[in-house]
């Protein structure tokens, strides 16, 4: 396994890139395992999305395979921090 980066990230009303706070970008096809230490709404969009999504609140990380779509994270709690690895 591949530790790919942590970020530490706080609170945001807003939906960001999470590859834009990742030194990588998500291969098409390929399976990672994302893990978070908070909470935080997941989504994957091809546009920034302004509702919905995935609520994540548990240190069990979750798999995700990229496809076409951005994978976008709006942060709960006060502060979150996301681990990726391969």
């Amino acid at each position: 396994m591949a530790d790919l980066g942590y970020v530490k990230l706080e609170k945001n009303d807003e939906y960001i890139n999470l590859e834009d706070e990742f030194d990588f970008e998500f291969v098409e096809g390929k399976t990672y395992h994302i893990q978070i230490q908070g909470a935080a709404m997941f989504s994957e969009s091809s546009t920034q999305p302004t509702v919905g999504g995935t609520y994540w609140n548990i240190l069990k990380p979750f798999d995700y395979i990229k496809g076409t779509d951005t994978l976008w994270v709006q942060v709960q709690s006060n502060v979150a921090n996301i681990s990726v690895w391969e």
